[in-house]
């Protein structure tokens, strides 16, 4: 590359740099935001700062660890106490990692002891409604499939997971991935990040491997530590000792994402202990998830200046910045530090308030002349627009008062037709009864006097009120009970919502057609019904 060339295109190099460094430390400051951060930062008492402090880490923090970085000055805050996070969410995700041992007699029985330690540790104590739960198996083959099956399928139900545990079955691993029978535990890792990171999950994720934790060197280990952290997604592992020691163990990558490790000492088949930790891991997470909150408080020596600042918040390798701004110096302590200012600025107060004071004065004496007129003038708009209104009124009452006698009219106009109208038709249909067979008879036995009621008119009421025209003075029939209305083709009986109902040969009805010698029941009074 020639000199003519770096020099020509030095300043782009330059910038492209800057750039990758600035988006590097943006991107490392965002990550371990997830781990630490600063909360709740109350400057009522500044320069002294109380502050909550967030620690992703649920197993506790050296708090005197912590630092704070305010321009070239290093402060030591007072630790004031801890207490949990107030933001615990409801449910969790966990994608279990179960490792596929081969198909010899250890094989299986390593994968029974998987298996059971799962089984008995799900319940419902463990897996609330609304959680997401898969589980996945991985072997040692060195290339292709690593996670089967591929995809991930969450589940809140109990027994479904059970099901897909007793389908794990043992599958040939061949060729194998390195020495000592090792398994990729963080290739399986690894693929089971982006899985769950492509489920655009809203609740706490986890990861819980289960193995013999031999596993394939490598080193992308701090890589992926730092995946498994960005992604705020812990890591967990219980271990099966039975056959084999840990080699290359993956307790500290667990410690480091925020997860825990558990290895029974005890080399055998019991599955107790370890089902009792996997328990417990499930029934923690969301709180570890959620983290801790440490309050502190220092001394500021950032100005009281109104203005933002940055401050760098420090534990141990860990980093993050912070914004905030700084009150303004209250008008006494502005005077102090500058004198001359405030005298100057007190005696052109002086003068401005005194020359407002008479200017506020004088406006005042005008508005009220003004303001005397403007009522003269409005009592006398009052008045005329009061005979005005009066007037109007009066007209508005006559019209009114017209228009209701013509709707009146009109009304008793369309009345009286209504009613002759009724009268012909009324007429017509007591013609039609009588062609039918005459006029129908209503007999029956009220306080042990006999009534004979014929029906002639195409519509009668039935009931206790003296305007029926059939009225039964008992106290089980209603005050409009029923009636009965001809149609021209026959005689319909409709029951009008009485209290003990209406009844027609033994049934009770809410309509029916007569028929020559029906019997109708209302109450306790027998009706018959003859043609």
């Amino acid at each position: 590359m020639s000199t003519a060339f770096i020099k020509k295109y030095s300043y782009h190099f330059g910038l492209i740099f800057l750039v990758f460094i600035f988006c590097s430390t943006l991107q490392k400051s965002h990550a371990q935001k997830n781990e630490l951060d600063i909360k709740n930062i109350n400057l009522i008492d500044f320069p002294k700062i109380k502050a909550e402090i967030w620690s992703r880490d649920a197993s506790g923090i050296d708090t005197a660890q912590f630092k704070i970085l305010e321009g070239n000055t290093l402060i030591k805050p007072k630790y004031l106490g801890k207490k949990d996070s107030a933001v615990i969410k409801k449910n969790k995700s966990i994608l279990f990692l179960v490792l596929n041992p081969g198909t010899s007699d250890k094989g299986y029985f390593e994968l029974e002891w998987y298996k059971k330690v799962i089984k008995e540790a799900i319940n419902s104590s463990t897996i609330k409604k609304g959680d997401k739960i898969d589980i996945l198996d991985f072997n040692h083959q060195f290339s292709g499939q690593i996670l089967f099956p591929s995809t991930i399928n969450f589940t809140d139900d109990i027994n479904i997971l059970e099901q897909r545990v007793n389908s794990l079955t043992t599958r040939v691993n061949s060729p194998q991935s390195c020495s000592r029978r090792a398994s990729l535990v963080l290739p399986a890792i690894d693929r089971a990040l982006d899985l769950i990171q492509n489920e655009n999950l809203t609740i706490p994720s986890g990861i819980v491997v289960l193995s013999d934790d031999v596993v394939c060197p490598s080193n992308q280990v701090e890589d992926l530590t730092n995946k498994a952290k960005r992604r705020n997604i812990p890591v967990y592992s219980i271990v099966f000792s039975g056959y084999r020691q840990p080699w290359n163990s993956i307790d500290s990558f667990c410690t480091k994402t925020y997860g825990e490790y558990f290895k029974d000492i005890n080399a055998d088949f019991y599955t107790e202990i370890s089902s009792n930790a996997l328990s417990e891991f499930l029934s923690s997470f969301l709180n570890r998830h959620s983290g801790i909150i440490y309050k502190y408080e220092w001394n500021s020596v950032l100005p009281k200046d109104g203005e933002e600042h940055t401050a760098i918040l420090k534990y141990k390798d860990l980093s993050t910045e912070y914004k905030f701004v700084t009150p303004h110096k209250n008008i006494i302590e502005w005077s102090i530090s500058n004198p001359l200012k405030a005298l100057g600025v007190f005696l052109i107060t002086g003068i401005l308030i005194t020359g407002i004071f008479f200017i506020i004065k004088r406006q005042k004496k005008n508005k009220t002349a003004q303001e005397e007129k403007l009522l003269d003038l409005k009592r006398k708009q009052e008045a005329e627009a009061g005979q005005l209104s009066s007037l109007l009124q009066q007209q508005k009452f006559e019209i009114e008062e017209m228009k209701e006698r013509e709707r009146l009219e009109k009304e008793q106009e369309l009345d009286r037709k209504r009613k002759e109208q009724k009268a012909v038709y009324d007429k017509e249909l007591v013609r039609q009864m009588k062609i039918l067979g005459g006029l129908p008879n209503l007999e029956c036995n009220v306080n042990n006097k006999s009534i004979v009621y014929t029906i002639n008119k195409p519509e009668i009421y039935i009931g206790r009120n003296s305007d029926c025209d059939l009225c039964l003075s008992m106290p089980t029939v209603s005050k409009k009970h029923c009636k009965i209305i001809f149609s021209g083709n026959g005689y319909l009986l409709e029951d009008l919502g009485s209290s003990n109902g209406t009844i027609v040969n033994n049934r009770q009805v809410q309509k029916a057609i007569l028929k020559h010698g029906d019997v109708i029941k209302l109450g306790e009074v027998i009706i018959s019904f003859r043609i």
